[in-house]
């Protein structure tokens, strides 16, 4: 899948010059190789995972302490292992650990 293809670069006759121009580029191609480097670590560490495939909602994610739910503007955020939760870029995933929401809602509440 080239960037072109992909939209994260846009065709020659459309781009634009300039600092402001160059700098959307670069954090669109960052963006690129931050998810393609997190796709490659979950998958040569665990071709499926069951968080991911047992769990299609946050609420349920949550609820499962195995599991972490990771949210994303660039991607659709899912429920991952914590495992697989730890490798994924941070630029890119926020992950909130089940136990330690728990564990806050407790303090929280007494």
């Amino acid at each position: 899948l080239s960037l072109l293809a992909s939209g994260v670069l846009p065709p020659p006759s459309a781009r634009c010059s300039g600092p402001r121009a160059v700098g959307a580029a670069m954090a669109r191609l960052a963006l690129a190789l931050a998810l393609l480097a997190s796709s490659a670590r979950i998958g040569a560490a665990s071709p499926t995972d069951a968080c991911r495939d047992s769990h299609s909602g946050e609420a349920e994610c949550k609820a499962d302490s195995k599991c972490s739910w990771c949210k994303s503007a660039a991607v659709s955020s899912g429920c991952f292992t914590k495992e697989n939760a730890k490798r994924l870029p941070p630029s890119v995933f926020k992950c909130e650990d089940s136990s330690r929401a728990r564990a806050r809602r407790n303090e929280l509440l007494g």
